[in-house]
């Protein structure tokens, strides 16, 4: 038993260590970034993507943050959930130029808080959909209307 703990240690340790490699050499977030001209953030929210079959069933469940800055839309989860590939994995991490929105739409029945649709063009080329729980509905699509051009 003690073995098969020590291992696993191992392997999680070895997982952890090699995902914060990887976030630091592609520039990506492990914590909430401080950032200028901010025209929209909230905490602790919720969101799916579309980006691939695991992505498509699993949801983070009040796990992300939100911020939109100067012309993008930075979207991750909150330490430690941005740790072990969990973010990759999930489709959990977007960074988004605003010129890259197609389309954003908001779902009516989603109550107090509002279920904002953003469909944008991936490098590949491919729409993809990024939705958002977000409490501010008229600061979130504003903040995504200027950074659009619109």
């Amino acid at each position: 038993m003690g073995r098969r703990l020590l291992g696993l240690t191992l392997v999680v340790s070895l997982v952890v260590a090699a995902s914060l490699a990887y976030r630091v050499r592609k520039a990506k977030p492990m914590f909430l970034p401080s950032a200028d001209a901010v025209r929209f953030i909230e905490t602790w929210r919720w969101g799916r993507s579309d980006r691939r079959f695991s992505s498509r069933l699993a949801q983070a469940p009040g796990l992300l943050w939100i911020i939109v800055t100067g012309n993008r839309l930075r979207v991750s989860p909150h330490f430690p959930f941005s740790l072990a590939f969990v973010a990759e994995v999930f489709g959990w991490d977007h960074d988004l130029p605003g010129k890259s929105i197609v389309n954003v739409q908001v779902d009516p029945s989603a109550g107090a808080t509002a279920l904002v649709s953003i469909q944008y063009r991936h490098l590949t080329g491919e729409v993809e959909i990024l939705e958002l729980a977000v409490g501010d509905r008229q600061a979130f699509l504003a903040a995504l209307a200027q950074i659009r051009g619109q």
